[in-house]
């Protein structure tokens, strides 16, 4: 979620998976409307999810889960497979994203999602 400088943090035991989607529909609801960001974060039985807008069809998008977890379920799938099925994983996401694509213009590399473990930010 940023472009500076990350740090491992030997008190974690985290790792997330993230992406950028284009036409993921917005949450929007309570006080929120397009023209005002709503961030949505929800809890999912490994983890969480963050959902948020950064333009009328840009939403950063990523699930955070324990390092076992992720371990364990990147030997049966691959990471862009992981990051869709915690996503459906989750009621409150599952449906904002069923027409929603992975842009590969963002990340380093064309990649249309990207991991980190461990990390926090100590600079930009």
């Amino acid at each position: 979620m940023t472009r500076g400088q990350r740090e491992h943090d030997e008190t974690l035991n985290n790792f997330a998976v993230h992406g950028y989607l284009k036409g993921a529909k917005w949450k929007v609801t309570y006080s929120g409307t397009e023209d005002r960001s709503t961030v949505f974060i929800a809890a999912v039985e490994k983890g969480w999810i963050w959902y948020f807008p950064l333009g009328r069809d840009l939403m950063t998008v990523g699930a955070v889960t324990n390092t076992r977890h992720f371990k364990d379920r990147l030997k049966d799938v691959d990471l862009e497979s992981f990051f869709w099925a915690m996503l459906r994983s989750c009621p409150e996401v599952a449906g904002f994203v069923e027409e929603a694509e992975l842009r590969d213009d963002i990340l380093p590399k064309g990649q249309p999602v990207a991991a980190c473990k461990d990390c926090v930010v100590v600079g930009t």
